[in-house]
């Protein structure tokens, strides 16, 4: 028992952060109001496919880092651009959103400091093939910023 105890403390006390470093409550994608929320709350809302990834471990760090870079089909929010580069920490426990080369993505991104930007587990990200009541929402929200809003008669 007391080594039990010894054990427990030793992992609240040393690891604190991987312990609670991933602690978001999900969201529900089908929910009007959630993705609202997260489109809200986004510098970038778009769906990519996955051209490149580029591993970035620091051979001194134990964090795995990937550079992703992807291909706009459709944006909501944020940048015009072709192709939209993230940096994401996939270490364990971290949040990170993991990509694979030529997987698609619904990408609620954030601008990082380092001109990259980032997703992860708790943004509402997702892969197309779950993404499809998402998607329709944030046509619905699309649409109404595009309408003009409360126009005088």
């Amino acid at each position: 028992m007391r080594i039990m105890v010894l054990i427990l403390f030793a992992t609240l006390t040393v690891l604190p952060n991987a312990a609670g470093a991933c602690s978001c409550i999900g969201s529900d994608p089908k929910s009007i109001n959630s993705v609202r929320e997260h489109y809200d709350r986004a510098d970038i809302v778009f769906l990519g496919k996955v051209e490149e990834i580029v591993e970035n471990n620091d051979e001194d760090s134990i964090r795995q880092v990937q550079t992703t870079t992807l291909f706009v089909l459709t944006s909501w929010k944020g940048e015009k651009s072709n192709r939209v580069l993230m940096k994401i920490d996939v270490t364990c426990c971290m949040c990170g959103y993991s990509f694979r080369k030529d997987e698609t993505h619904l990408i609620f991104g954030y601008e990082a400091n380092d001109g990259f930007y980032k997703t992860s587990i708790c943004s509402m990200s997702m892969p197309a093939p779950i993404a499809e009541e998402t998607v329709k929402i944030l046509d619905e929200l699309a649409a109404e910023e595009q309408s003009p809003k409360n126009a005088l008669h």
